[in-house]
């Protein structure tokens, strides 16, 4: 694992908007990778689930969607709410210097920059915009590591410039503060080798092992504070898997042999998920360890590599729009595996749900769609028509809301 280390000065409140919310996004992880791996991240999305979680998952899904939900404990469901207009729009600009250009929508031509101007509010309370000052004094001495795919980078933006093509892993520090924010590059968080990799994917070997965590998170694992994994976007490929456990294949997709058994995207996620908790349950260290839900897409008439488009330009209203039946399928079995996890005890009181999924699913119009900087370099590369991103999101936009989020989530329950 390739790490850069940057120092990062303290950062000043005193209205200063531009790095208010340089943190706020920044402490979600994310940014863009090079043109070889943006697309490859996310590819038919559309693809059939196995008949399991196709046949349950809409119903589920939907049946906590419709209505605001509280715990015992009278607190608020942070993820169950609508965004609604916010006179006050972004707190930083295009200028940022943070910004990669694949989500500098603005600068890449999008001149209707409505999608700014919404918050994000939860149905029953409300939740206050993100105090840098605030979440770094809390933070103070701490550690954070943040584990997954391209989602996670795409917020890394609003945090720190990645000045390179580098999709490797980064380390920042705030030495006033000694906090420190690692971006780890885990795109299966299992333990994987990949073969063969190519752009079109059809030719890519992926041997995974799903009861595996990835050394490059678990064999630092006990020097974090906080741990937030997200991923899935990855399993969706069109490519070979091999399924291991105990380094034994188990199964495979796309495999095209008869001598292991097909195995569904949704057995090896969840088989994936399923170790992840046993590990955090059977570690003696016991950070807090944050599990995101699925990020959306938005892909109309077609999908990212067939003239797929987002060109929305208001959010969806709550209930209008649940997303599509790989998504929900793929967060329910998120909820499951979470929910397994708090009720067997796996050091369930440092556990937090993390759900992004209801709130982003209504934001079709936060999309770089063809304003991500590469759709033209797509083009040079042997297709008729510009790709579009409907897999990402732009900044400054919706993905800021995250930081406000997350920290209701960490420093107020």
């Amino acid at each position: 694992m390739g790490s850069d280390l940057e120092e990062c000065p303290a950062l000043r409140h005193h209205g200063n908007q531009f790095l208010t919310k340089l943190l706020i996004s920044g402490l979600l992880l994310c940014a863009s990778f090079t043109l070889f791996y943006y697309f490859n991240e996310y590819s038919a999305v559309s693809r059939t689930l196995s008949a399991a979680v196709e046949s349950g998952s809409s119903a589920s899904v939907h049946a906590g969607e419709g209505k605001a939900q509280r715990d015992t404990s009278g607190k608020c469901d942070l993820f169950n709410g609508e965004w609604i207009p916010n006179p006050f729009g972004a707190a930083y600009t295009s200028s940022c210097r943070f910004i990669a250009h694949n989500q500098n929508c603005i600068r890449s031509g999008r001149s209707n920059t409505s999608y700014t101007n919404w918050r994000w509010k939860p149905r029953d309370c409300d939740v206050p915009l993100f105090d840098p000052d605030k979440f770094l004094s809390a933070m103070r001495n701490k550690v954070w590591a943040l584990v997954g795919d391209s989602i996670f980078r795409n917020f890394a933006e609003s945090f720190i410039c990645l000045l390179s093509k580098d999709y490797e892993s980064k380390v920042w520090r705030f030495p006033s503060y000694n906090f420190t924010v690692s971006l780890i590059w885990s795109p299966f968080i299992s333990k994987a080798e990949m073969y063969n990799y190519d752009v079109s994917e059809m030719h890519s070997v992926f041997l995974l092992h799903t009861d595996v965590p990835d050394a490059k998170w678990a064999d630092q694992y006990s020097t974090f504070d906080y741990v937030v994994v997200g991923s899935g976007h990855w399993y969706l490929k069109n490519s070979t898997f091999f399924y291991l456990e105990k380094n034994t294949i188990v199964g495979c997709h796309y495999c095209d042999t008869r001598s292991f058994p097909e195995m569904g995207v949704d057995a090896a996620y969840r088989k994936m998920l399923g170790s992840v908790f046993r590990f955090v349950a059977g570690s003696a260290h016991k950070p807090v360890v944050i599990l995101r839900t699925w990020s959306p897409e938005h892909y109309e008439n077609g999908e990212w590599n067939s003239r797929g488009t987002c060109n929305r330009a208001t959010p969806y209203r709550r209930g209008e729009y649940y997303g599509k039946e790989v998504g929900r399928a793929m967060r329910r079995i998120e909820l499951e595996e979470f929910e397994k996890a708090v009720l067997l005890g796996e050091g369930s009181a440092r556990l937090k749900l993390f759900d992004i999924y209801q709130l982003m699913v209504l934001r079709p119009d936060a999309h770089p769609d063809r304003y991500w900087g590469g759709a033209q370099q797509v083009v040079k590369r042997k297709r008729q028509w510009p790709v579009h991103d409907c897999l990402h999101w732009c900044l400054p936009g919706a993905a800021d809301a995250w930081s406000d989020l997350i920290m209701e989530l960490v420093l107020n329950e």
